[in-house]
């Protein structure tokens, strides 16, 4: 026994139980965002308006939040608090979600091209 420090929860909902719906929806909802936020992700790190870390974290985040929902049908869910309950890849998704925010406030934007 852990003292309560840890409760584990099958969790059926998408982004931290804010939304619900049949599972093959959230995969495939998981699944483009995946995509779309790796994509830009990646490509601002290339360009440097945003540390590589960060779609890092988001990505891997993603993945195992995904690979639950595949195999599981629900994310597994551990680390209670007063508002929700979540795992460590939400954690991981949290943070980049943040430091992603945060680089994109204090990086000026490239100039457009002029002609």
């Amino acid at each position: 026994n852990l003292g309560g420090v840890f409760l584990p929860v099958h969790n059926p909902d998408y982004s931290l139980g804010v939304i619900a719906a049949p599972t093959l929806a959230l995969i495939a909802l998981s699944a483009i965002t995946l995509v779309g936020a790796a994509r830009y992700g990646i490509g601002l790190a290339r360009t440097g308006r945003i540390s590589q870390w960060v779609p890092g974290v988001i990505v891997g985040g993603a993945v195992s939040n995904l690979a639950g929902r595949v195999i599981f049908g629900a994310v597994r869910d551990f680390i209670p608090t007063p508002v929700v309950i979540f795992n460590v890849a939400g954690i991981a998704v949290v943070c980049g979600v943040v430091a992603f925010g945060w680089s994109m406030a204090r990086t000026p934007a490239a100039p457009a091209p002029v002609g």
